[in-house]
């Protein structure tokens, strides 16, 4: 959560012209800011992470130290729990590999 007394708040507008520029030379689009803030994006882990932002009246801001934190969880690649297979081959071959394990086991 954006700490408004000790962060700076900038518009998502700066926010977005001092952002790296993407591999294509552009900057990121302000829209991206917002749906980072409203839908978030999906860290290497496999979950959600939202861009912190404040709303004063009609303008949102956010700011650089919220910036940094929203990339660095973007970044983040351990995993508490083991993701679930993103394919159904690879599904097949999770439940395949559990039935062996729990056969081997004599649970089943």
């Amino acid at each position: 959560m954006i700490d408004i007394q000790s962060e700076t708040l900038v518009s998502l507008g700066d926010a977005a012209k001092n952002l790296l520029p993407h591999r294509n030379g552009k900057s990121v689009h302000i829209a991206s800011l917002y749906r980072w803030i409203s839908e978030g994006r999906r860290a290497r882990s496999g979950r959600r992470v939202r861009l912190e932002a404040v709303r004063v009246g009609a303008v949102s801001y956010t700011s650089p130290e919220a910036l940094a934190r929203f990339i660095g969880r973007l970044s983040e690649t351990e995993v508490d729990d083991a993701p679930t297979p993103s394919t159904p081959r690879e599904r097949r071959h999770a439940v395949a590999a559990a039935d062996r394990a729990l056969d081997h086991a004599g649970i089943v």
